[in-house]
């Protein structure tokens, strides 16, 4: 069975505020594309690794 993450609506709302404030506000849609890319990187390693980052 292949493991997959879900955004919640809210967290894919924020997602893209991070990603819209940083190419149009701050000028820099590189940028923005890099962090959302290093954003789906990690949620990739929690189903890889659920237990390598605590919950607290």
């Amino acid at each position: 069975m292949e493991n997959r993450f879900v955004l919640l609506p809210k967290a894919q709302e924020d997602l893209e505020n991070i990603f819209s404030y940083s190419a149009i506000e701050l000028v820099n849609p590189e940028a923005a594309s890099i962090l959302i890319d290093k954003f789906e990187t990690k949620f990739n390693e929690l189903l890889l690794f659920p237990l390598s980052y605590p919950l607290t």
